[in-house]
């Protein structure tokens, strides 16, 4: 890390207010599997809030004609398609960001 680059690490430190620390890039797997349990979770949550109660009829029309797997499984792709996708991602390389 430059003298340039690290003035300007610690200007965003300060204009945020937070403290960026060094710190490993996780791998594409870990990330997607992050994703998937939040995304499992914000569906347990939002069963628990029961907003969603206006589209249960739309739901039973839906699973009238379709598998309540496929019919899950769509949704999914529909809205998660590239964030669940390990091709979505780019390989990061490491970078050396210890001042010298």
């Amino acid at each position: 890390m430059t003298a340039d680059e690290y003035k300007k690490l610690v200007y965003f430190q300060r204009a945020t207010r937070t403290d960026i620390k060094k710190g490993e890039i996780p791998q594409i797997d870990n990330i997607i599997q992050t994703k998937k349990a939040k995304f499992k979770k914000n569906i347990t949550g939002t069963i628990a809030g029961e907003p969603y109660k206006k589209y249960k009829e739309l739901a039973k029309e839906i699973l009238k004609d379709c598998d309540a797997e496929d019919v899950v499984a769509a949704l999914i792709k529909m809205a998660y398609a590239d964030e669940f996708n390990e091709d979505f991602y780019h390989d990061l390389e490491k970078v050396n960001i210890d001042r010298t």
